[in-house]
């Protein structure tokens, strides 16, 4: 997380938003969506998400946007394990 807050404060002294691919920091995860940063859904995401940084708060903040519960290191295959019924679901991973 030192990196995205890194990448997020670099760009703020630039005067702009970072890179998307900038805020995910797991080299294997990055490698593994280089090339999905440059197609053209990703493309609209990053400016409208330059947008709305630009004009209001925005959560979760910059440096935690992949964050989402600490990326575990990329691999070919998970199991996800998904349990409950349709008012309490649980979902954990296995490695």
């Amino acid at each position: 997380m030192a990196l995205a807050r890194r990448a997020a404060a670099a760009a703020a002294e630039r005067g702009e938003p970072p890179a998307l691919a900038e805020l995910l920091t797991e080299a294997s995860w990055r490698r593994e969506l280089a090339g999905e940063f440059a197609r053209p859904h990703a493309v609209r995401l990053a400016e409208f998400l330059a947008g709305e940084w630009r004009t209001q708060a925005v959560f979760p903040p910059q440096p935690l946007i992949f964050r989402r519960g600490a990326l575990p290191p990329h691999a070919d295959s998970y199991k996800i394990r998904i349990r409950g019924d349709l008012q309490h679901v649980t979902c954990s991973w296995q490695f």
